[in-house]
């Protein structure tokens, strides 16, 4: 077949032998307003009168003129109790891709030629006006089909159309009395699909009853066979996507084509619809799943701009929707709940559908005046979680010229495909504080795409960053790290021989407020470094993130740089006043207190008055910012609070989006009898905590199942046979010589790297485990290589979540911080029940806080927040 684009349009107009009839439904919007009549001439002569209807509907579409429109379709009206869903054939499909590749001139060209020859081959047919009278003049030689094509109608089943059932015969719903009906009725008719002896439908396994007629033609006529029917009745399946696409001010409902550039300095709608396929819907398809929808089920939907790029209107920019329970099947399941524009009024036609403002939500946008190519952000949101989020790009010119392909969308980020609601429900069962989604622009710049709510007020923000600003922020957050964790700002290197600062489990007040102190320097330096992009006031976010919660820090495939949420500290104060190799800093008296009292048995720090609005340093900053004080921030004492951390006072998740077979991303890891534990562990002697912290991790709870493997073969093989709920590696780790692969060296020296998971075909489908990969002594395994490992466990092989890392670690951490989160997560002793994942990491850093040691925070959650272990009835 060929495969050049214009040689192919040629094949399918000249060659193939197709129906034209068929060809000219899906190319109505392509044709050029001199051959409209023509079209209307060959549309005229097709012999059914439903297709018939819906084919001059679809050229009356094209008329400049309102009036035209409705005088052509008023002569041609749809059949009562018809109503049509999908008319079309692959190689119309085919065809109207391949002519949108194709240069205008020359489409134009092979159009014309096309219709020449058509008008040419046609016999003589009756045209079919609305009384069914007049023939053409036109003859010519005959030409044979031999491709059936299938075209789609729904029924309305809840219409009577002379007073059918389920089951009578598709011949009966061919109102014309003239001959070629009177030939179906004798039996003449062809039933292609599933019928019983008697020709009647039969019944499918959906309730629907559903059989393929295909409409002869008169002896006397051409041999071209009319493109078969396809009658649908009953409760067809939905098919219902994510539409999304622009449509004119002054007319809503008037949805600009895909191949209608927008022009330069005109306002516009930016429209999004959930519901089956619209024609005027930019990019391909991508089917979801409404199943089992509870009532209470909402989307939020919020669109983000690009700097320079289309304009979005402040204060109209965030809209919701409401799943309905038992929609009927004819209508799309998802309502607007909330308009953009609130009580804005919107213009619309006088041919706009009666409920158009019930199924689109509409948000005002205006275009650049100079051409070129601009973008919009289009997120999805479930209780402030981010579900899907579509870059939008659409082509501006002051010609109106039709071009290929003048809108684009790109789903980069989803944790739900189907966005089914039983499986949103399960997500969000927690509802978020904040989602803060971190992308690179393709420019040189970072967006900070912030969208939250406390259950009262809703937050919506965006900053753009530059990425040498932000790569230089990351920098100094892992240099603290690495300050903190052994001694020298450098990545960890064996031949300095250096040692783990926190080896002795002694507690050091003075040690832990300076190390904390590093960390504080370097967060609050990444927080400020977006907090001045904000179009709002810093006080706004500063009070939806007062108080703890759950925070989503949405990660796209492969990101160059993974923000270190953890260390991001929102307490204002000059680190530059300090020397802080000579200072001597200190802990905010009222954490230190909560500390102390949780060392002696009293309460978790969990329960900490500097989570709940009780902070003593919190307060001396509050009263600096006052402006009738003479304060300055100069004034502050070298001191720190650990609250001021997000990842001590919220619990955060980084749910990489999913690339892969997988479409949903687990909420829950299901649980039938015992928790399998697998442990892949190196046999290194130097690992002389590892047979003791093994054996701790087996003796967490009675109903555990605790294998272990140390060699590639082995761990293969049971990977093979069993799905664990935990799959844990302690292990080394490092690069392959030459290359930016990682691996995870288990065994004496036996390398697993992510494409082992692939090349072995291990997958999981259910439970879906989680990956703890604690990599010791791990050399520059930093989180953008450790994503290789991430994104292949979660995205290729279905699990639920990873940890992992932001720096090296060594034994003492990786041990008690492994047995801290583990234990929460799965409920044992001494805490009552399990906790989803983002808690269990929040506590074990809080955990090793309170035995003086500042490190949990290198620890990162690669899931929801929210993930947990779930008992399976």
């Amino acid at each position: 077949m060929p495969q050049d684009p214009l040689e192919r349009v040629k094949t399918l107009l000249f060659a193939e032998r197709v129906d034209p009839i068929g060809l000219l439904l899906d190319v109505t919007s392509m044709l050029p307003k001199s051959l409209l009549k023509r079209a209307i001439l060959l549309a005229q002569n097709a012999s059914e009168e439903v297709l018939r209807a819906f084919l001059l509907a679809a050229l009356a579409k094209e008329f400049p003129k309102e009036r035209d429109l409705i005088k052509l379709t008023k002569e041609h009206p749809i059949p009562p109790g018809w109503r049509i869903e999908t008319v079309t054939i692959p190689q119309g499909k085919e065809l109207e891709r391949l002519l949108a590749r194709v240069a205008e001139p020359e489409r134009q060209q092979l159009l014309r030629r096309w219709f020449d020859k058509i008008e040419t081959e046609r016999t003589d047919e009756p045209p079919h006006s609305a009384a069914g009278s007049g023939r053409s003049a036109k003859r010519g030689k005959p030409k044979a089909a031999t491709i059936e094509e299938s075209w789609t109608f729904d029924v309305d089943p809840s219409k009577s159309h002379r007073g059918e059932t389920e089951t009578t015969r598709f011949a009966d719903f061919l109102k014309d009395d003239d001959a070629e009906t009177t030939d179906i009725r004798a039996g003449g008719s062809v039933f292609l699909g599933p019928v019983d002896l008697k020709g009647n439908p039969i019944k499918s396994k959906s309730g629907s009853a559903a059989s393929v007629i295909r409409v002869p033609r008169s002896p006397t006529t051409s041999t071209f066979e009319e493109p078969t029917v396809e009658i649908s009745r009953g409760t067809e399946e939905r098919n219902d996507i994510v539409n999304l696409g622009f449509s004119h001010a002054n007319a809503a409902d008037k949805r600009v084509p895909p191949d209608e550039p927008l022009q330069p300095g005109r306002p516009y709608y930016f429209w999004l619809n959930i519901g089956r396929e619209l024609k005027e819907a930019i990019g391909p398809a991508i089917p979801l799943d409404f199943d089992k929808l509870p009532e209470e089920a909402v989307l939020t939907v919020a669109i983000f701009g690009f700097e320079n790029e289309i304009l979005i209107t402040p204060g109209q920019d965030v809209g919701e929707l409401q799943i309905q329970e038992n929609a009927p099947k004819k209508e799309s399941p998802v309502k607007v709940l909330r308009k953009p524009t609130g009580k804005t009024s919107i213009a619309l036609s006088a041919r706009a559908p009666k409920d158009f403002l019930k199924d689109f939500l509409l948000f005002p946008v205006s275009v650049p005046e100079k051409e070129g190519t601009y973008r919009l952000r289009c997120n999805i949101y479930c209780s402030q979680v981010l579900v899907q989020s579509y870059v939008v790009s659409a082509n501006v010119k002051t010609s109106a010229t039709p071009v290929a392909e003048a809108f684009s969308k790109k789903l980069d980020y989803v944790l739900s495909q189907s966005l089914r609601a039983g499986h949103l429900a399960s997500l969000t069962k927690e509802p978020h504080l904040l989602s803060l989604m971190v992308n690179n622009n393709g420019d040189g710049t970072h967006s900070f795409r912030f969208f939250g709510g406390d259950g009262a007020e809703r937050y919506k923000d965006d900053a753009q960053v530059d990425g040498q600003q932000l790569a230089g922020f990351l920098l100094q957050a892992r240099r603290a790290m690495h300050k903190v964790s052994w001694g020298d700002e450098n990545e960890w290197d064996p031949a300095k021989k250096l040692n783990y600062r926190y080896q002795t489990p002694a507690f050091d007040t003075k040690k832990l407020a300076k190390d904390l102190a590093y960390l504080a320097r370097a967060g609050w330096r990444i927080y400020t470094g977006f907090i001045a992009h904000l179009t709002k006031p810093e006080d706004e976010l500063k009070t939806l993130l007062a108080n703890p919660g759950l925070v989503q820090i949405a990660l796209k495939l492969s990101p160059r740089a993974v923000v270190p949420a953890a260390v991001i500290y929102d307490y204002a104060w000059r680190p530059e006043n300090f020397d802080f190799e000579t200072t001597e800093f200190e802990l905010c008296p009222t954490f230190a207190a909560a500390i102390d009292n949780a060392r002696a048995g009293g309460p978790p720090l969990e329960d900490c008055d500097c989570f709940k609005n009780g902070c003593a340093l919190s307060a001396m900053i509050a009263e600096i910012q006052d402006p009738d004080s003479d304060k300055t921030l100069e004034d502050l004492p070298p001191m720190i609070c650990p609250s001021g951390f997000w990842g001590y006072r919220h619990s955060l998740g980084l749910p990489l989006t999913l690339d892969g077979t997988n479409k949903d991303i687990p909420p829950v890891i299901e649980l039938k009898d015992d928790l399998q534990v697998i442990a892949c562990v190196s046999t290194d002697p130097k690992f002389v905590e590892r047979d003791p912290h093994l054996g701790r991790l087996k003796a967490l709870k009675r109903a555990l199942k605790f294998e272990r493997d140390e060699g590639y073969k082995a761990i293969v093989k049971r990977l093979k046979k069993t799905v664990p709920h935990l799959l844990y590696f302690y292990c080394h780790g490092g690069i392959r010589a030459n290359t930016n692969l990682p691996y995870l060296e288990i065994g004496a020296s036996d390398k697993f790297g992510p494409e082992a998971l692939i090349g072995e075909r291990i997958s999981w489908k259910g439970p879906n485990p989680l990956v703890f990969i604690n990599g010791c002594h791990t050399t520059s395994l930093n989180p953008e290589i450790t994503l290789d490992f991430v994104s292949s466990f979660v995205q290729q092989n279905g699990a639920a979540g990873v940890v992992g890392t932001e720096i090296t670690i060594f034994e003492p951490l990786a041990a008690k911080f492994a047995e801290e989160c583990l234990s929460r997560f799965i409920g044992a002793a001494p805490h009552n029940e399990s906790m989803p994942l983002g808690k269990a990491v929040r506590g074990a850093r809080l955990e090793l806080l309170k035995q003086g040691n500042p490190l949990g925070l290198v620890y990162i959650p690669y899931a929801v927040g929210t993930l947990r272990l779930q008992q399976q009835n």
